[in-house]
């Protein structure tokens, strides 16, 4: 029986070359984007590729209701899940909040993502060597301005490099209190000539050129290649750039502490407990 992966961000960028190098390798793919055209148009480049039964997912990401729906739809409807694969972040030139009044990226790149995080873990669980791969940057800052999330007047450099921030928090915290037994990577194929990268300030766009732009095309076959080549029970809690081993540094402080202020953050945001959908022990 094939594996199924679902990949977010996949009608687009990283996330679409991710599922079409996935399909070629025998994967049924479960393709979510916002974008129906482009959805359309990914689902048809993947059913020419295999005759799986691939499917395409509408989902407004920014949208706190809209994600908790879309999950608990797909996870009453499905039995397993072998990969996740949480790619998308927001394509947007400037900072801006969404209508549930929290900066976009934030909410794409790294609320949306424990959403997923925790509430497909049953599904993962259930999966055949199951893991869960979060697609991001290398740029972390050194604290998240939890304040200034709601009303935020940082650039689009720093939106990025918290909700990444956040993001490999969120990775640290299952892996360091065995919240899950599915594990969590972070991975990044490189700079990766994207709609997010173009519609940066021009310093970005210029200092991304000077370290050597990929195509997308060639990030998903670095993340398809990365997963086949490694074990997933090997990988959790790790993160990876360029396909090695990268050591992450979550600045100054008692580095669980901080996960634990953002998991308190997100679970008063968004209304979803760690200890809903996770083994939850003292330590957490």
């Amino acid at each position: 029986m094939p594996l199924t992966a679902l990949v977010t961000g996949a009608t687009d960028g990283i996330g679409r070359a991710t599922a079409l190098e996935l399909a070629r390798c025998g994967y049924t793919v479960h393709a979510l984007g916002r974008n129906a055209q482009r959805g359309e148009e990914t689902l048809a480049e993947l059913r020419a590729i295999s005759s799986a039964q691939h499917e395409l997912f509408l989902t407004d990401l920014a949208a706190l209701a809209e994600t908790r729906r879309f999950l608990d739809e797909y996870a009453a409807a499905h039995q397993a899940l072998d990969l996740l694969i949480l790619n998308a972040n927001a394509v947007t030139g400037k900072v801006s909040a969404t209508a549930d009044g929290i900066e976009t990226t934030f909410a794409v790149g790294y609320l949306s993502r424990y959403l997923f995080s925790l509430k497909l873990n049953a599904l993962l669980a259930a999966g055949d060597q199951a893991r869960v791969v979060h697609v991001g940057g290398t740029l972390l800052a050194s604290n998240i301005p939890y304040d200034s999330l709601s009303n935020p007047r940082f650039g689009i450099l720093k939106a990025t490099s918290l909700a990444n921030t956040a993001d490999t928090y969120l990775v640290h915290y299952l892996h360091e209190l065995a919240l899950t037994t599915v594990p969590h990577e972070m991975v990044t194929p490189g700079v990766v000539n994207t709609r997010q990268v173009r519609e940066q300030v021009w310093p970005i766009r210029l200092l991304s050129r000077l370290f050597g732009l990929i195509e997308p095309d060639e990030a998903g076959k670095r993340l398809v290649s990365h997963i086949r080549q490694t074990d997933a029970a090997g990988v959790a809690g790790r993160a990876f750039h360029l396909e090695k081993p990268r050591t992450v540094k979550l600045g100054r402080g008692d580095p669980l502490e901080k996960c634990r202020r953002l998991i308190a953050f997100t679970e008063s945001f968004t209304g979803v407990k760690v200890s809903d959908h996770l083994e939850v022990n003292g330590g957490a």
